[in-house]
């Protein structure tokens, strides 16, 4: 079952479709391609974000990323044996649900960026040992020699 992994909700496509009504929404069906999206089309499975902005010639406001579920239970779709339970995958604050922060460190952990190393650094502290655990465990999974493994082992 596909599921929408975002700012505004978690669940599937149609329950979560209706919040974009009104908004110009465009999916990314090829890497790095956007095309308009009709919020009543089907998207394919290779389709993992959605870029919504308020108008066609307005700023993009934010971004949907679409991912895998088996039940109540979050699935990597970079390493489908990472999973995680649908209830702890977001954090909310001032009544916003987020994805967590471990989650989102997971994937920026796909390459090495600056802005994503400059974003572990900054997040690195607030982690808890649980969350540094879970992001340590999962890289060993998908990303074994990522140099974020040892930083997060020495804070153990």
């Amino acid at each position: 079952m596909r599921t929408w992994i975002s700012r505004c909700c978690v669940g599937s496509s149609s329950q979560c479709g209706g919040l974009l009504d009104g908004w110009d929404v465009h999916a990314a069906v090829v890497p790095q391609t956007l095309r308009p999206w009709a919020l009543d089309e089907v998207l394919p499975e290779q389709a993992h974000d959605i870029w919504v902005c308020e108008h066609p010639d307005g700023p993009w406001r934010f971004q949907l990323m679409l991912d895998e579920a088996d039940g109540e239970e979050w699935i990597y779709r970079r390493a489908p044996q990472i999973r995680r339970p649908l209830a702890g995958l977001t954090v909310e604050q001032d009544g916003f649900h987020r994805l967590a922060p471990e989650v989102r460190l997971l994937y920026k952990a796909k390459g090495a960026r600056p802005k994503d190393e400059d974003d572990f650094e900054a997040v690195l502290p607030l982690l808890s040992d649980r969350q540094r655990r879970w992001l340590e465990e999962a890289l060993e999974i998908k990303h074994t020699a990522y140099p974020w493994r040892e930083r997060l082992r020495q804070m153990a």
